[in-house]
């Protein structure tokens, strides 16, 4: 519940925040850039899934994957949110919409 209400709050902004940052020449390709990477990261978040059942041997091994998995994850996370505050630029949306 609480991974599908942090989607719902982060797909539909970043998605706008995307598609108003670039001309309207490449809305096209900032598009299909930004679908590409979330398949990406969905196949990444399918992998560390995997890792974290390969290592359920015990409840202490599990425990430690998912621990690993949710710290890949929340770096993931950072990253994508420090690189969209650095080369997102706030004042291009701006001046389109007026």
């Amino acid at each position: 519940m609480l991974a599908a209400l942090g989607m719902t709050a982060c797909v539909a902004p970043l998605t706008t925040a995307v598609m108003t940052s670039v001309d309207a020449t490449h809305v096209g390709l900032a598009s299909g850039f930004n679908s590409a990477v979330a398949r990406i990261a969905g196949l990444i978040a399918t992998a560390l899934l995997g890792f974290v059942f390969a290592r359920q041997g015990s409840a202490q091994s599990f425990l430690i994957g998912f621990r690993s998995a949710a710290l890949i994850g929340a770096a993931s996370a950072a990253l994508a949110a420090a690189s969209a505050a650095l080369l997102i630029d706030p004042k291009a949306g701006r001046a389109r919409r007026i």
